[in-house]
């Protein structure tokens, strides 16, 4: 399995877009780092010039991005507009395809949530339509997809992986599959065993420890006894699960120590 870092969560610069931390994420072991979509589609042409230099220096790449688009956009409920969303598609996912990502995670809550009252079959119907328009725009660049489960603070639709799963069948696409989150999982007490079952449709990962209602929650982990991981791993295990696992945490404290103890703990984890 390879293992990766979500920057964005660590970022230290104004952009937001974590840069900064790439030397870092490779010099503690990571495998390749993931990039927010949203974040260097705002870039300006010079602002991503930099950013395309920062990651070529490196030893690793960007074969991922997370953060998929901007509160702006809404891909189901009020404000729906696949144009606005076809045009942000065209231009992040060609940014994204020449930093080297292959891969992208949707989650983007507020893009995809509906107020109460609001149809919930025809928020799913906006759902699938868009998930195959990103689905379609993302395969000119050679790129996949992932639908991201959340917890309910974040979204009310698509909350557990099952669902995920289920989401991606209804789109049918073969680059539009699901990721699994460890912490919303956590947070939402979503049954690991829902990875076995829907194991075809599992192609990306991110992990944090939940910590929940504590100053560590959705940090980096650091051992096996800080909560029971044990049924997750177990799962992707059984699942036959060899692909990419990230770190999507934020970091309280020394982020190169942390790092480092993080690569440890996934190969402690998967051993």
């Amino acid at each position: 399995m390879r293992f990766g870092c979500c920057v964005n969560m660590v970022a230290t610069g104004k952009d937001g877009v974590g840069a900064e931390r790439i030397a870092e994420v490779a010099a503690a072991g990571f495998d390749y780092f993931e990039l927010p979509l949203a974040g260097l589609s705002a870039l300006d042409e010079r602002g991503f010039e930099a950013l395309l230099e920062k990651a070529a220096e490196s030893s690793i790449r960007c074969e991922c991005c997370n953060s998929f688009f901007p509160s702006s956009i809404r891909i189901a409920g009020p404000g729906y507009d696949m144009k606005k969303a076809r045009d942000y598609l065209y231009s992040g996912l060609s940014r994204a395809s020449k930093l080297g990502a292959v891969m992208a995670g949707v989650g983007s809550g507020p893009s995809r949530s509906i107020p109460d009252g609001y149809d919930r079959k025809k928020g799913y119907s906006e759902l699938v339509s868009s998930f195959r328009m990103i689905g379609d725009i993302a395969g000119k660049y050679g790129m996949r997809i992932a639908i991201e489960p959340l917890r309910r603070a974040e979204s009310n639709m698509i909350t557990g992986y099952a669902e995920a799963a289920e989401l991606s069948e209804d789109v049918g696409m073969e680059n539009v599959k699901a990721l699994v989150d460890f912490y919303h999982m956590a947070v939402e007490n979503d049954d690991p065993e829902s990875i076995v079952k829907y194991k075809d449709y599992l192609i990306h990962a991110h992990f944090a420890y939940p910590a929940l209602g504590t100053a560590d929650e959705r940090t980096f982990p650091r051992s096996m006894d800080e909560w029971d991981y044990a049924p997750f791993f177990r799962a992707l295990s059984d699942a036959g699960y060899d692909d990419r696992l990230s770190i999507e945490a934020y970091c309280h404290g020394d982020f190169p120590s942390s790092a480092s103890k993080a690569v440890e703990f996934f190969h402690a984890a998967l051993k």
